[in-house]
This record gives structure tokens, C-alpha cells and sequence, in this order.
């Protein structure tokens, strides 16, 4: 009977044990050299593989790296001069994000005010102009935080008298989603980000407040996908938010489990049975194994004379 051997590993990494570190202390494009994780045999038939549990600290910023700077025109005097506020890292509400904000324009020497509807979560920007000075735009090609700020990233945004309103709500929600990459794991995974096949393995929702721990275990059944390899030797891990930022987790060490399963097309032994009753009666039972090689066992009476309790 030809049936498929199953041979299962799991294997365990841990951020801190990583050979490679792309971006540092970010921990977020690692490599993790493994020797012989899996090695090409012309008896395996085909890998399955996948994520099988993580453990995640919220340790990421609501403003990071990738949406913390607004690039903004002023015009004087018919010169146009662009400006732009770097704001610093870190976990706000709207409040605390203003107030740095307007830190931050002072420091350019330009006075603006921020406020917020709380009814719709509708950001106001309006300039306080001195010496002729007027607020022209908001750059979206030179800024990252349209997002967060409540613009269209793809836009830019000309007040009227000074003033501007978003037009849609302020979103201090952070990092909502993790997107895990690993090309020895993939098979023909989809992602919109660039509508085609991806080394994307899983995506973990982030379900906890600041400096909590995300969770993750694969209870649907499913220990994996075919895998595109027959040969590991390394680990390879890009661990991104939901528009594809290489995420900071701040040097806070994660884990992943994954499951490894190899298949291999054989046979099981056919196995016959005879039942030998010896010289008191008593039934003993001889168990035949015919092998893989389907060797010659047809000689029966020689197998039944040579057992220890033949007799004649």
C-alpha cells in the first residue's frame, strides 16, 4: 500500500540568537544561520511548513520612524521656503502630539494652533502669520505622517486664509497589524501591497495596548503550506506593520515556533499471519513480515519446521 511517510520537526528562534541584524536594534530583518535545517533527499516528496506560534512585545511606537515628519510651505514676499518638523518617537494621544507639534513649529520660528473636533476626530491647523508671512501647503511627497495626521498620503493640502482642516479623523491607533516574511516558508501567499506573490507566511493581529505581548498560535489546523525548498540552512525574517515598514521593536527580544514536515513516498510491510499449534495444544501465533523489496517468503514449510515448537 503506497501512502506518504510524514516526518515532523518544530523549530524555535529567538531574535536575540540572530547572525545577521539588517537594521539593528529594530530586530525586524534578522538572519539566522541554521545548518542543515533540511537537506535535499531524492526520497522526499515534497515540505510542508509554516508558523506555528510568536510571541510579540508591543514595544513598537505609535509615531516612529517611518510617519514622524510633516514637510509644510510658507510664502513671504513671494518666496516660497520649505520647512518641515521632525517629531520626536514615541506613544501620544492627540494632546501630547500637539503640544510637541507646536514645540516644534516654534522652534521654526512659525506660530501655529492645533486643535481637535472630538465629534469626528478632526484635526485644525491654523497659522498665526507675523511680517507678511502666509501658510502656503503641506507637502505629501516630502512628509510621512498624513496618516496619522488624517490626509490623503498621495496629496497636497493648500489652506485657505491660513487655515487647514483635515480632511478626514486624526488616527493615533499605531501598528495594527504585524506581517511576518520569511522566503523559506512561503509558498504562494498574496499581498495587495504590490498584487502579486509574496514571501509573506502569516499576519498577527495586534490586539494590546503599549508595552503589552502579543500571542499568536495557529489554531486553525493547519500546520502549513507546500513549501518552494528542499534545501535550509538559514532562516530568513522581515517582520513588518500593514503598509510594509520595517517595524521597531525597540532591542525587546520576540520568538516564533514553526513546524517542518517532510513527506516520503513508501510502503508500508505487509504483514501475514499463521496460527502453529505446538506438541501441548497450545496455539502459538508466527508473524511473517514481507518487506519493502517484496522478497521471496513463499517457502512457508521451511519457516514452520525451523520455529522451536514444530513437531511432527
Amino acid at each position: 500500500m503506497s501512502e506518504y511517510l510524514k516526518e515532523k520537526k518544530i523549530i524555535n528562534i529567538n531574535s536575540n540568537d540572530a547572525t545577521i541584524f539588517r537594521n539593528s536594534s529594530f530586530l525586524s530583518d534578522l538572519t539566522f544561520s541554521f545548518p542543515n535545517i533540511l537537506s535535499r533527499d531524492d526520497e522526499v516528496e515534497f515540505v510542508e511548513g509554516g508558523l506555528e506560534s510568536a510571541v510579540f512585545p508591543v514595544s513598537f511606537y505609535i509615531i516612529n520612524y517611518s510617519n514622524h515628519i510633516l514637510s509644510y510651505t510658507i510664502e513671504h514676499h513671494g518666496v516660497y521656503t520649505n520647512y518641515s518638523i521632525t517629531i520626536p518617537v514615541g506613544n501620544y494621544d492627540y494632546k501630547t502630539l500637539f503640544t510637541s507639534m507646536h514645540t516644534l513649529f516654534t522652534a521654526n520660528g512659525h506660530n501655529f494652533v492645533l486643535t481637535l473636533n472630538e465629534t469626528n476626530g478632526i484635526m485644525t491647523m491654523e497659522y498665526k502669520p507675523t511680517s507678511g508671512r502666509v501658510f502656503y501647503r503641506i507637502n505629501h511627497a516630502s512628509s510621512s505622517c498624513f496618516r496619522i495626521l488624517g490626509f490623503d498620503y498621495n496629496t497636497d493640502y493648500f489652506p485657505t486664509a491660513n487655515i487647514l482642516i483635515a480632511p478626514f479623523a486624526l488616527n493615533l491607533l499605531g501598528i495594527k497589524k504585524l506581517k511576518i516574511y520569511c522566503p523559506q516558508f512561503s509558498s504562494s501567499n498574496l499581498d495587495t501591497q504590490n498584487y502579486a506573490t509574496t514571501t509573506l507566511i502569516s499576519t498577527v493581529i495586534n490586539d494590546q495596548p503599549p508595552w503589552g505581548q502579543i500571542n499568536y498560535y495557529n489554531n486553525t489546523g493547519e500546520t502549513g503550506s507546500k513549501l518552494r525548498v528542499f534545501e535550509m540552512n538559514n532562516i530568513d525574517i522581515r517582520i513588518t506593520d500593514e503598509y510594509g515598514a520595517l517595524v521597531n521593536f525597540n532591542n525587546c527580544d520576540w520568538s516564533m515556533t514553526f513546524v517542518l514536515s517532510t513527506f516520503r513516498k513508501g510502503q508500508y510491510n505487509a504483514v501475514k499471519k499463521m496460527t502453529i499449534v505446538n506438541e501441548d495444544g497450545e496455539v502459538v501465533q508466527q508473524t511473517i513480515e514481507e518487506n519493502n523489496n517484496n522478497s521471496d517468503v513463499s517457502d512457508l514449510d521451511f519457516l514452520i519446521r525451523t520455529n522451536p515448537n514444530y513437531f511432527d
